[in-house]
């Protein structure tokens, strides 16, 4: 077998593969180039008819499908595949004009040098048309499994990462010095509450913490913002004439983003505990460690429930 004859052979099962898939037109497209070829190939003539037909017959709908009863063969009997019947082709009606340009004249099958580099020409058409799709399918599943890898090896790598067995990492270290920043806060405002039967206002906080601790307690990263825009700092918001509070910051994780962590009254019930445009609300800040957020809005009276 020849060269010529491998590749039409590969171009056939590429076609038969299209008829598979339900892509009659390309079936029959390609068929009309393997029989400029081969005007007498009997596979091509065999594939160019199904998928005419298929393409001629209307669907079936999904109802007949699954009324149509099963036929089970009796236990006791073998079931015996019949005998393949070969059918002879049916020669194409002449005056049908598609298929009439896919009968052989007996001008085509006087081969002359010209025929023969036509035919080549042909060939490479076909071939041209069928290897980009392999290479389609080969390299999209090559990207997918590289894709999914990459994916892997960077779930692996958090993961390894994570549990590395090294010494803190910066951002663990500043959350562990925030959850303790915060419950020192909380203390000082419960003895502040024992000692004066509420919270102290906004305009009281700063003081207090300087009074009860020595300094104002500033956040590790205050004056800076997180990669989503929320900025760092300790906020203070009282409510209910001074009865209940929330005392937040945010805790940063490996990407640069960070969440915020709080204690006090439920946040559910105070979604604004860290707007600073409530006068309700205020960004912990003092020794000169850090400033409040460039951006504010202008200050909301809080509603008192």
């Amino acid at each position: 077998m020849d060269n010529e004859e491998v590749t039409i052979t590969q171009a056939l099962n590429q076609i038969q593969s299209w008829l598979n898939a339900g892509n009659f037109e390309m079936v029959i497209q390609g068929c009309r180039e393997i029989l400029s070829l081969e005007p007498s190939n009997q596979r091509a003539l065999a594939l160019m008819k199904k998928a005419m037909e298929a393409a001629a017959a209307p669907a079936m709908p999904a109802e007949s499908v699954a009324a149509a009863p099963l036929e089970v063969a009796p236990a006791e009997q073998p079931v015996v595949a019949p005998a393949p019947i070969i059918t002879p082709v049916e020669k194409i009606p002449s005056n049908d004009p598609l298929i009439a340009s896919l009968t052989p004249s007996p001008q085509a099958e006087s081969a002359s040098p010209r025929v023969e580099a036509l035919k080549k020409e042909k060939l490479v058409h076909i071939l041209a048309m069928i290897i980009p799709a392999i290479l389609v399918v080969a390299i999209g599943s090559g990207v997918i499994w590289t894709i999914s890898n990459r994916q892997s090896a960077d779930i692996i790598k958090d993961v390894a990462e994570q549990n590395k067995p090294q010494g803190p990492k910066e951002y663990l270290t500043q959350n562990e010095e925030r959850v303790k920043t915060l419950t020192q806060i909380a203390e000082v405002l419960e003895e502040f509450k024992e000692e004066n039967g509420r919270y102290p206002a906004v305009s009281q906080i700063d003081e207090a913490l300087k009074t009860a601790l020595g300094s104002i307690p500033t956040d590790p990263k205050q004056g800076h913002n997180d990669k989503s825009g929320k900025f760092y700092g300790y906020v203070y918001a009282v409510y209910n004439s001074n009865t209940e509070y929330i005392i937040s910051a945010i805790f940063e994780d490996s990407k640069g983003f960070a969440y915020p962590w709080s204690k006090g009254a439920n946040i559910s019930e105070h979604p604004e505990y860290r707007d600073l445009s409530f006068e309700n609300v205020h960004l912990i800040s003092g020794d000169g460690k850090g400033t409040e957020p460039t951006e504010t809005k202008p200050k909301v009276k809080v509603k008192r429930t």
